[in-house]
């Protein structure tokens, strides 16, 4: 993943139609383009970025699943960053029952392809992230697994923006998250996915 402030190819999500590569962020203002520099640059933008991600993904598609259509009655989504190189990978693992497996399957592609934040939902998930932190800050694991997510070759050394953390999270918008939810490639097309069946088969003609 890489969170660039001005992308030269801009292409809209084919689904949501939101722009990613950096179209969102170009401001008119030469005080929020300096903003937008310096929360882009940070080392701490793509860790942060993708905490607050996995948080808003994981409430909505439970919600769309379980709450809403009753297909699935566990999902969780989560992205693994490759700490020494710029990419990673995410996943979407899904519990349901065997004779709603499909349509479990096709409402979470459907689900992930058409993700949508909001400011309300953004806000939210910075209070979790900075309850947590205000939670954890005494004890230095915590700052030691900060620190590994900051061993990608592309990213400073100098380990002392993570003091900067409080800050940071407040200061992300929602223009970042699609910056950065669009590097994820959630395009129907793009999406590869694999069922597995546990316990008692049923019948072939129920599945």
């Amino acid at each position: 993943i890489n969170g660039d402030l001005v992308g030269e190819e801009d292409t809209k999500h084919e689904v949501t139609g939101v722009w990613v590569g950096g179209s969102d962020s170009k401001f008119s203002s030469e005080t929020k383009e300096k903003r937008v520099l310096w929360r882009r640059s940070h080392p701490l933008y793509v860790p942060t970025t993708i905490q607050l991600l996995e948080l808003l993904a994981n409430a909505e598609i439970y919600y769309k699943l379980r709450d809403q259509s009753g297909v699935a009655y566990a999902s969780n989504f989560e992205y693994t960053l490759n700490r020494r190189h710029c990419g990673g990978m995410w996943t979407l693992e899904v519990s349901t029952q065997a004779p709603l497996y499909k349509k479990a399957l096709a409402m979470s592609i459907k689900a992930i392809s058409s993700m949508r934040f909001n400011d309300v939902d953004l806000l939210s998930a910075k209070a979790y992230l900075l309850d947590d932190y205000f939670a954890k800050r005494a004890d230095p694991a915590f700052w030691v697994e900060m620190m590994r997510d900051l061993q990608d070759d592309a990213v400073a050394r100098d380990t002392r923006c993570i003091n900067e953390y409080e800050k940071f999270v407040k200061s992300i918008t929602l223009s970042d998250l699609y910056d950065v939810w669009g590097s994820f490639n959630t395009s129907p097309s793009q999406i590869l996915s694999s069922t597995a069946l546990s316990g008692e088969f049923p019948p072939e003609d129920a599945l």
